[in-house]
Order: C-alpha cells, then structure tokens, then sequence
C-alpha cells in the first residue's frame, strides 16, 4: 500500500488523500498524521521531542559561559528573522520590545540567527544600547537546539528556531504575519501548549512595519 495526497504523480499512490494544505485549515502535524487513517489508525493529541546529547549540553554551556550568560539569571531569545521578510516584524518594534523587557525583567537576552544574519543582529543591538548578546552565526544545529533548551523564552517569527522551541519544550511568543492562506498560525504555529501567538494580516501593514534588510 502506498499512501499519500493526490498530487506530484497521486496515481502511483493506492490510497489517495485530498490535499487541503494550501487552505491553511489544520495544522501541518495534524494533516501529515491524517495519512495513517486509510489503516485504521487515529492519533489525537500527537507529540514529539527534541533530544540533545550530554556533549551538545556541555558545548551549549561552554558557549553560554563565553558570551557571559549567567546560569542563575533567565534567559530570553530573540529571532528576528525569516527567509521570507515578508513575515518579519521590524527592527524598530524589536528594539522596543527589547527595551520594554530589560525595563521590567531582570533577564539576560540574545539574539540568534545565521552567519549572514550576524550583522543585522549586530545593528538591532547596537539600536538598543543595551548589553544584549550576538548569539548569530556561534551555534550549530545541536547547540542552537541546547541554547533553545536553557532558555525561558523565545520570541521571533514562524522559523525554524520557533519549531526547535517548541521541540524542546520551550515557550515562545511567535509573531506572524498572514499574506495567503496556507502560510498561517493555524497551520504553522508552535506546537503544543504554553505559546503565544500574534497575528496580522500583511494588507493591514504599512511599509514602515516590514523588516528591511
């Protein structure tokens, strides 16, 4: 038996599922899980886990304690960056939000990213005038994931490091922006309990409140 959506060459499939996705209805875990009803088998809650290794939690904390991280202080994640900019916030609103947390939370607080994200992290703190850590372009996959784990919050758009989070447990606060129908919360929020999410559709936006590289 051979099951899938009926789309990219359905007829090889002997059970075809219709493809729905594009329509942003369900969620992505919940539309894959569906592939496993023509056997008879349901799954209502499904949940999953990121794992580390002992090694990758040292070098997460070998990592930490060079950027002076303290282990006994929270700390706060930001990612404010996407592939696609159209689903990214401003600079100007993360430089106030940051401002607002550093007004009323004793936290530490990073910014995480790409290697070729660096510099744009590096100007959004330097926005700030804060003590804020460029985390862009130090992790690998592994120790992103351990930096995600020891973290208390991460705030950022609908990417990868949203999914990590959620992955390993870790709350976040994820901003999207809605400019079709399947790019949308309902199908790509974090799953699992104790996130927040925010959500505008881009028509409502001016230019001012997209991020510009």
């Amino acid at each position: 038996r051979r099951i899938g959506y009926g789309r990219k060459w359905g007829i090889l499939l002997t059970d075809r599922l219709d493809d729905k996705k594009f329509l942003g209805e369900k969620h992505e875990i919940e539309s894959n899980f569906e592939l496993l009803t023509p056997l008879g088998i349901r799954v209502s809650e499904p949940s999953f886990e990121l794992p580390s290794s002992i090694q990758d939690l040292h070098e997460t904390e070998r990592l930490l304690a060079g950027e002076r991280l303290s282990a006994g202080i929270p700390l706060i994640l930001l990612h404010p960056f996407s592939s696609d900019l159209r689903k990214c916030w401003a600079m100007e609103n993360f430089v106030s939000l940051i401002k607002k947390i550093k007004e009323n939370a004793k936290a530490n607080m990073a910014v995480i990213g790409s290697e070729g994200e660096r510099g744009h992290a590096g100007e959004l703190i330097a926005k700030t005038r804060l003590g804020i850590a460029n985390l862009s372009g130090k992790t690998t996959l592994r120790t992103l994931c351990g930096v995600i784990r020891k973290s208390v919050l991460l705030i950022g758009h609908d990417s990868g490091p949203m999914h990590m989070a959620a992955g390993v447990g870790t709350p976040t606060v994820s901003i999207f922006a809605k400019f079709s129908g399947g790019p949308n919360p309902v199908r790509w929020r974090p799953w699992g309990a104790g996130h927040a999410v925010i959500h505008k559709d881009l028509k409502d936006l001016t230019v001012g409140e997209v991020w510009h590289h």
